[in-house]
């Protein structure tokens, strides 16, 4: 199997971790994009992503958060701003130095309540989430030549998430963790 060299945004983050932990045993070198070079000079962002072979596209403010006028604007720009800064600084890197794979975080926030869905679903939620997800998805699609892969995901758990599954056990729900290793078959 070929060594990939592998950059996460939100690498600091629950899944970031959790994905770098399981692609490190797997031989593969990975490594977090600072918090800075997101917001800061595609030049500097270009020279950070030059000839990785993917990048993962997991930056973003938690949405389980008060949604102040201040926090909603963070959780929006936290993603479709880095979102946008990574597909430009892509798109100005000759071909030859352009990652093979861009796999963006999404959510089913975009989807409305219900409903059943599928990947041709158009009942998009018209709140908050429904907005940033929209808004998010759409900001990798100025990618030129690469695919974007876009990982709609609802909660993923693993037995290292703390918080959340504890309040649900004491609320009386029970719950299986699931295999990670799934959700990261686009990846290798």
């Amino acid at each position: 199997m070929k060594t990939l060299k592998i950059k996460i945004t939100g690498a600091s983050g629950y899944l970031g971790k959790t994905i770098s932990n399981l692609l490190t045993e797997k031989g593969h070198k990975v490594s977090g994009i600072e918090r800075k070079l997101l917001y800061g000079s595609t030049n500097d962002l270009q020279a950070e992503i030059r000839n990785c072979d993917a990048i993962i596209n997991l930056a973003g403010s938690p949405i389980l958060q008060r949604w102040t006028d201040k926090n909603k604007a963070t959780i929006v720009d936290s993603r479709v701003k880095t979102t946008q800064n990574l597909v430009q600084a892509i798109n100005n890197l000759p071909l030859n130095e352009q990652p093979k794979k861009f796999i963006s975080a999404s959510a089913i926030g975009v989807y409305a309540t219900g409903f059943m869905h599928d990947e041709s679903s158009q009942n998009f939620d018209n709140g908050f989430v429904g907005s940033v997800v929209k808004q998010w998805e759409a900001a990798s699609n100025g990618l030129s030549l690469l695919k974007a892969v876009l990982g709609e995901a609802s909660v993923l758990l693993t037995e290292g998430a703390e918080v959340l599954p504890r309040n649900l056990t004491e609320a009386g729900f029970e719950f299986q963790y699931p295999d990670i290793n799934s959700a990261l078959k686009e990846i290798v």
